[in-house]
């Protein structure tokens, strides 16, 4: 990424700043990490850990319920730290106040839709029960 900075920084001052798609694709990863780092820490695991246990086929929901904790309290801390990912952007009250309402208007469609696919382990748990029963 620090690659892709320094080569953008000359064309940053002639087109007064990234694109959209640049700039939306920043803010993409961004959210991918606060709802990681906010899947997390409703576990109570490392990320790292975390991300160990997701690349072992299990989605977050095998992994609430095997810490103990609900998939309602999960998806609940992921779209509320999904409300709060604008603040460090923001200028000014207004400001902020525009992007909770974007994040507000996203989380009713597609960032509300990826919590609960996130969350959703139906289909895992499925195959897992098909190839132990094969």
């Amino acid at each position: 990424m620090d690659e892709r900075r320094t080569a953008m920084e000359p064309m940053l001052g002639s087109n007064h700043g990234p694109s959209a798609t640049e700039a939306s694709g920043e803010t993409a990863a961004t959210r991918a990490r606060v709802v990681h780092a906010a899947a997390a820490l409703y576990l109570g695991l490392g990320s790292r850990e975390l991300s160990g246990i997701l690349d072992l086929g299990l989605s977050l929901a095998d992994v609430a319920e095997w810490q103990g904790r609900s998939e309602e309290g999960l998806k609940q801390a992921l779209l509320n730290a999904l409300e709060r990912t604008g603040d460090h952007h923001a200028t000014g009250r207004a400001a902020l106040v525009d992007q909770l309402a974007e994040v507000a208007q996203e989380g009713a469609g597609v960032w509300q839709e990826m919590v609960e696919n996130l969350i959703t382990a139906q289909e895992r748990r499925e195959r897992r029960l098909a190839d132990t029963s094969a």
